[in-house]
């Protein structure tokens, strides 16, 4: 296996211990390799650099760029290689962030700024890391490694089955590594978990006591909110102007309740026995913005217009059942659900009622991209789904790929007088999405010291070391074969 000229690490205040952890494991088996961390947020800055590394400060490294330097043919060129990989270009990829300017020439500004950054940065034979390209700078950088001859491996947790990480290209694209897993076991093991509560089927949804000292923990925070302040100075788009000591204090001790109350809606439905209607969806609404919808939905982005087309082209007894994502609540504009209730059919569900139990009851399960969708592969009922996901193959129906056109015809189809069932599972589709995730730890949760962190102990960093090496070495090999 060669091995890469640059490793680059794209890390954030709650990776930065684990990413150092991580190098670690490369500078054993690459000791050539040079090692470059790159990252938004001077608190992990400072962290990278005390412990010896170099590191980029993207907010100085942007903000350094003459933008009327650079070339039309650079973009041209990037354009070509981003369009390579993902099969759409650079604006594909700009629009899928979420910090966004408003108005046309601060996006193309950014958009300049960081190709004229990151395409200098990203050389031949670059291997980068990141967690999920949920952000255009780590997609254009993945996007990027992948076109110089190098890798990208983005990481994140998986909900099915739970416990696990996925290991992506880009946003469009899982690795595959080696077959280590039973998929069996664990296909058993998953449909059978789906019956216990999500809080206590994931790990890192569990409800954590700390019994950090509470000046400890107002150091943290108070250190914090002094890098942020640090950050919105240098104009990171990362950093929260709303991120003030009285404000964490607020919500510490106002109930949220008083908060939020006033914005959520009367509810249709407040328990899974109110599900009786004689052909149904349900559909499961996403958080906002989130990658799942910026990065996989990228031509259907309006959750309400999603659920207006499928009242549209249903039959005319249809109910349609609505779940709003359990972070969202109380988070939506007023006229949100004033929207929602617009549409002809729709009924509101409490945040209470088991999404389990409604895939259960209903004839359909929706959802722009979630991956309730393999949640009701697991339960043998169809789905739909209107994005360009990874798991968009657990779905019965993709919008993305087979139209609006034909979804009358598949709707009336499904929502026949007795709830369908699958007729068959491919199990091939389960096989590969196994080989995509390995057993390990991706989510940060609060550590011993009141500190958020991804769990940076060597054995969590060895488990992701060990998936990638062994999907670098399967593609050498993969190559050698075809020679």
């Amino acid at each position: 296996m060669l091995a890469p000229s640059q490793i680059v690490i794209f890390t954030r205040s709650w990776e930065v211990y684990f990413h150092l952890s991580l190098v670690r494991e490369f500078q054993a088996d690459f000791k050539d390799s040079k090692i470059i961390f790159v990252t938004f947020f001077s608190w992990a800055r400072d962290i990278v650099t005390q412990a010896g590394y170099d590191c980029v400060y993207l907010p100085d490294a942007l903000q350094a760029v003459d933008t009327a330097t650079v070339s039309a043919d650079l973009l041209k060129d990037v354009d070509r290689e981003i369009k390579q990989i993902n099969g759409a270009g650079l604006r594909y990829l700009l629009q899928s962030e979420r910090f966004l300017p408003s108005n046309e020439r601060d996006i193309y500004e950014m958009m300049v700024r960081h190709v004229a950054v990151i395409s200098k940065l990203v050389t031949e034979r670059t291997l980068s890391i990141s967690s999920f390209c949920d952000h255009f700078v780590y997609w254009l950088a993945a996007s990027l490694a992948m076109s110089r001859n190098g890798d990208h491996f983005a990481f994140v947790a998986s909900g099915a089955p739970g416990n696990r990480v996925l290991a992506f290209k880009t946003p469009l694209m899982l690795w595959k590594g080696p077959k280590t897993d039973d998929p069996e076991q664990l296909l058993h093991e998953a449909t059978e978990k789906l019956s216990i509560p999500v809080k206590k089927r994931l790990d890192y949804m569990e409800p954590i006591t700390l019994n950090t000292p509470f000046l400890r923990r107002l150091k943290l925070r108070l250190g914090e909110i002094r890098a942020n302040e640090n950050d919105l100075k240098h104009k990171s788009y990362f950093a929260v102007p709303s991120y003030t000591l009285s404000r964490v204090m607020l919500s510490k001790f106002v109930p949220f309740k008083w908060t939020r109350a006033a914005k959520l809606p009367v509810f249709d439905v407040n328990h899974v026995s109110e599900v009786r209607a004689a052909r149904s969806i349900f559909v499961a609404l996403h958080e906002e913005p989130e990658a799942t919808i910026l990065c996989w939905s990228a031509r259907l982005r309006d959750q309400v217009e999603f659920v207006r087309l499928l009242s549209q082209d249903s039959p005319v007894d249809t109910l349609i059942y609505v779940k709003d994502h359990p972070r969202m609540e109380g988070r939506r504009p007023p006229d949100f659900y004033h929207r929602l209730q617009g549409v002809p059919g729709v009924r509101l569900v409490n945040h209470a009622v088991s999404s389990i139990d409604l895939i259960k009851n209903t004839h359909l399960t929706a959802s722009l991209n979630g991956t309730v969708t393999i949640e009701s592969w697991l339960l043998n009922k169809p789905s739909l789904t209107a994005g360009n996901s990874p798991h968009k193959h657990f779905a019965t129906y993709c919008l993305y790929d087979s139209g609006i056109a034909k979804l009358a015809d598949f709707l009336y189809a499904q929502l026949s007088d007795a709830p369908p069932r699958l007729s068959e599972k491919d199990t091939a589709i389960w096989e590969d999405w196994i080989r995509s995730s390995f057993k390990a730890n991706s989510v940060p949760v609060y550590q011993a010291d009141g500190c958020l962190q991804v769990d940076f102990s060597t054995e969590n960093a060895a488990r992701h070391f060990n998936f990638i090496k062994a999907c670098l070495t399967q593609g050498v090999m993969a190559q050698r074969a075809m020679t």
